[in-house]
């Protein structure tokens, strides 16, 4: 299942880095790469995809993550949390996870 697919489920906007919309709280996600993991026969037989996924909310942002971490988790996504900024221009607290899933499907 693709990471947009699984993200879709948590009940707020899922979109790619450019996103421009003024939602309370939204998602965003971006690629950073792929690499092979699994090689047969010479060929590459799974690949291993690493994402950006980015919770912006104006407010507590502390219960829509766990229900990203658990909802990726669910899905067989390794989950890193990796940072959370405050974005003065705008207003938004910012929570970084880097995400991974062997097989992977772009977003």
């Amino acid at each position: 299942m693709s990471i947009r697919t699984v993200l879709s489920t948590v009940g707020v906007p899922v979109r790619r880095p450019d996103y421009k919309g003024n939602d309370a709280q939204y998602i965003t996600y971006q690629m950073v790469g792929q690499t092979g993991t699994v090689y047969a026969e010479s060929t590459e037989a799974e690949t291993g995809t690493a994402f950006f996924v980015n919770i912006w909310s104006k407010s507590d942002w502390t219960a829509l993550a766990a229900t990203v971490k658990q909802t990726l988790l669910q899905n067989r996504y390794r989950v890193i949390v990796l940072s959370e900024t405050f974005e003065k221009e705008d207003g938004y607290y910012r929570v970084i996870f880097e995400v991974a899933c062997i097989g992977a499907n772009y977003g």
